[in-house]
């Protein structure tokens, strides 16, 4: 099974967003892929700031629009599309992942459990974490869904590996500071505590992040894709790069 990751940019207006992703979907149609992910809150951005009148205005509902047109992109191309977006749901907003799969089918919808998204001066009931793991039965496999900082959270990891998925989806918005070799200091430093968690999973995994090609700021969502098996990197996109990152899964 083929499976494209994509690091995707941070674009704030949702329909800009929606415009790329689209490019991105034909282009992983047109490469034979069975199934694109996309990171983090793709759409709608993690810029949350506890206002909820304003914070909601980047929020989708599953029937909105442009979720829609996602679901019908999978249909057109015959490929398994999941994304992260900020979602609302029955008045809360959460941090969120659907995958449909070829046929416009909801073969994931999960809420992120760990509460790294929100800042800590956010308490209002308007803002939900999910209580469920993210696992689910579809025609691709067992999978199972982690949302970022979900991978350091015991409790969720030993759900998760209770389930026996075949093969996990990690996806985050993760910044880093991009001075100096940052791409050195990611490899060396940072990415080992990934590595060391996700060797206690002991399955296939695709990871993939967002990114923010110009920022003036070195704390920046960072990038980066990868294709973990038997604690190994089988594949990789380097830091600070869009694209998409192929790999076939299940056979490597």
């Amino acid at each position: 099974m083929k499976i494209s990751a994509c690091v995707f940019p941070v674009l704030e207006k949702i329909d800009q967003a929606i415009a790329s992703m689209h490019r991105y979907i034909e282009e992983a149609g047109a490469q034979k892929s069975d199934l694109i992910i996309f990171p983090e809150a793709a759409l709608g951005g993690l810029n949350i700031t506890g206002i909820y009148t304003q914070d909601s205005q980047n929020c989708l509902a599953m029937d909105s629009s442009e979720v829609k047109s996602l679901q019908q992109k999978a249909i057109q191309y015959s490929i398994g599309i999941g994304f992260g977006f900020l979602e609302k749901e029955k008045g809360c907003i959460y941090d969120s992942f659907v995958l449909f799969d070829k046929f416009g089918q909801i073969a994931v919808h999960y809420h992120r459990i760990s509460r790294g998204w929100l800042p800590s001066e956010v308490t209002s009931n308007d803002y939900a974490c999910g209580n469920t793991p993210g696992i689910a039965d579809t025609i691709y496999g067992k999978i199972g869904v982690l949302i970022c900082g979900d991978l350091f959270e015991p409790e969720i990891l030993n759900c998760l590996i209770q389930a026996e998925p075949d093969f996990y989806l990690h996806i985050m918005a993760r910044s880093f500071p991009c001075r100096d070799d940052f791409q050195k200091n990611w490899d060396e430093e940072e990415f080992p505590f990934y590595l060391n968690e996700y060797q206690k999973l002991g399955k296939p995994i695709m990871v993939c992040n967002c990114v923010e090609e110009n920022a003036i700021e070195e704390e920046r969502y960072c990038g980066g894709a990868w294709f973990i098996k038997g604690n190994r990197i089988i594949n990789r996109m380097p830091l600070l790069q869009t694209g998409l990152l192929n790999v076939e899964l299940l056979s490597e």
